[in-house]
């Protein structure tokens, strides 16, 4: 037996509900996390020191390669954080390219 139309839309509406509010979370998350991570760059604390904890929390031991590779994806979320949009990606909508003209 298959599903009703109604009762499959009303399925997907509650999806797509769940997917903004899964997003906003995580977009609060991410904005939460690049505080912390200035905040720890103007304390002094190097991301090497950072990307060891946080791997130690997950279980894992990094090898250095990795531990540096980490901690320049936090390095990243930091900076993209704390850029607008316009200002992280050079060719994002609504930014206007200005051309200086002899």
């Amino acid at each position: 037996m298959t599903e009703r139309p109604n009762d499959l839309i009303a399925d997907l509406v509650q999806a797509l509900l769940d997917e903004e509010t899964a997003h906003g979370t995580v977009r609060e998350a991410r904005s939460r996390q690049a505080e912390l991570l200035r905040a720890l760059r103007t304390a002094g604390v190097r991301l090497g020191v950072v990307a060891h904890r946080v791997a130690r929390a997950r279980g894992t031991v990094l090898p250095v390669e990795e531990r540096l590779r980490l901690a320049e994806r936090l390095r990243k979320r930091a900076s993209r954080a704390s850029r607008s949009r316009s200002e992280a990606v050079p060719h994002a909508p609504g930014r206007v390219e200005t051309v200086e003209v002899p």
